[in-house]
Order: C-alpha cells, then structure tokens, then sequence
C-alpha cells in the first residue's frame, strides 16, 4: 500500500486512530477479519490486522511507526506499507513480514497486540471480492472503551495516489 497523506487534525482519544484505509471480509452481515491502515493521535502510522470474532474487536496484531517520525500537521507525506505473506495465522514471529517507509526512508516499527492475545487468523485478500474503504472505517485502539477499537471513523486531512499492490513474491527495500 503506497501512497500520500497531509493530516489537518489528529484524531481524540488514548491513542485514537483515524482510518486512512481499510479492508473487511465479510461472511453475510458478519464482519470477520479485518485490516486497517491509520493515524494514531500522536500523528504516528500504523497497520493491523483485526480478528472480528468478538463484540469489542479486541484481538489484533499490527506495527506502528516510532514516535520520532510521527507525521506533523499540514505537510505532505509519501508512505509506503508493506506486509509480505503471514500465512493463516499472525504473531510476533511474523514482525519481518512487516515494512514502513516514509519519504523513502524505511522506518522503526513498534508492535501492536490488542487484549485476546497477538495470535490470531490473517485474511490480508486481494481477490477483488473484499470492500475497501478510503477515509473511513475502524481506526485506534482504546482499552478503556467498547468496543476496543474505534469504528466508523472518518479521516481528517487529504489523501492522493492511493495505490494497493499485490504481488506474489516478497517485496524487498529496492521494489
């Protein structure tokens, strides 16, 4: 996932979140897994995974960027997201798997585990047949709150050429 992004507020809450993208596989009206791309209210950029198999979505596993390269308001930034191939399932023996650059530059990455445990089934698709929204959808994890993880949220800022590649071999840093 690639793409550019110039925030004009940060999102509320501890840490809040705002969606940039995100994608869902449904089974009828059942929401069952999920991945999410957004912006925590510190201005950081994160990636998770959801397992939708509970009320309060509580069960994810994700990156976030370092604090030091957390993105200030009103500036253009170009970013790209890479997540190669987890298999069925998803924990910390997957964090290669996960990259982040911002302006070219590769990033330091924090993980992320929601209550439930970090293990959990991955559903990353890219067969056409899942919805993904631009701008909307679940976005920061509060652990205060029901449910755990923010839902139907709107981002605050712009987005330009958003761009969600599929590949079947590995990325590397010169792709």
């Amino acid at each position: 996932i690639s793409g550019w992004i110039n925030l004009e507020s940060l999102p509320s809450g501890s840490p809040g979140g705002r969606t940039i993208i995100s994608q869902t596989h449904k089974s009828g009206t059942d929401e069952l897994y999920g991945t999410t791309v957004y912006i925590n209210s510190n201005g950081q950029l994160g990636v998770r995974l959801h397992d939708r198999d509970n009320a309060n979505v509580e069960k994810f596993y994700g990156k976030i960027v370092d604090i030091n390269r957390k993105f200030d308001l009103n500036q253009w930034y170009h970013f790209v997201i890479i997540v190669n191939n987890t298999g069925l399932f998803i924990d910390s023996n997957d964090d290669a798997a996960f990259q982040i650059y911002i302006n070219g530059e590769s990033v330091g990455l924090t993980s992320e585990t929601g209550a439930g445990g970090e293990i959990l089934k991955s559903k990353i698709r890219a067969d056409g047949n899942r919805p993904i929204s631009i701008g909307f959808g679940r976005g920061g994890y509060n652990a205060s709150a029901s449910p755990k993880v923010a839902t139907d949220n709107y981002f605050h800022g712009s987005l330009a050429e958003i761009v969600i590649w599929r590949s079947l071999n590995p990325f590397s840093s010169t792709d």
